[in-house]
């Protein structure tokens, strides 16, 4: 999967559609999510964020705005990659586009991963 912009996949629903695209039988250790085009670097691809589900809707991806602020992290904390695993076993995948540590649904990218545990670090390639 490669993804160039923000735009290509959000958190939410527009005219009863999901924005995000959804991923069946992703494997983790054999499948890669390329974010290579976003140019992160350093501390964001560190590693991975996980974050609880409090705040996120498991049917629609979109983040409660007492979350948003910081939710990849901050300073020398903030990653490029945030995930939350719903009650029902499916990983919502954010991706920090546009690099400011806090979720934009209409900037920051949204994939769910259906029946799929949160992906490792090795799941993602962030350089060419």
């Amino acid at each position: 999967m490669v993804k160039y912009a923000a735009g290509d996949s959000f958190a939410g629903v527009t005219a009863g559609a999901n924005n995000f695209d959804s991923i069946t039988a992703f494997a983790t250790g054999t499948d890669k999510i390329d974010l290579s085009s976003f140019g992160f670097t350093g501390a964001s691809v560190a590693s991975v964020r996980t974050n609880a589900t409090t705040g996120v809707n498991a049917t629609t991806g979109e983040v409660a705005a007492a979350q948003a602020s910081n939710f990849f992290g901050a300073g020398g904390d903030q990653r490029a990659v945030a995930t939350v695993t719903t009650a029902g076993g499916d990983t919502f995948v954010y991706v920090d586009a546009n690099k400011d540590g806090s979720f934009q649904a209409g900037t920051d990218l949204a994939v769910k991963l259906v029946a799929t545990a949160a992906p490792a670090l090795a799941d993602f390639t962030f350089t060419a």
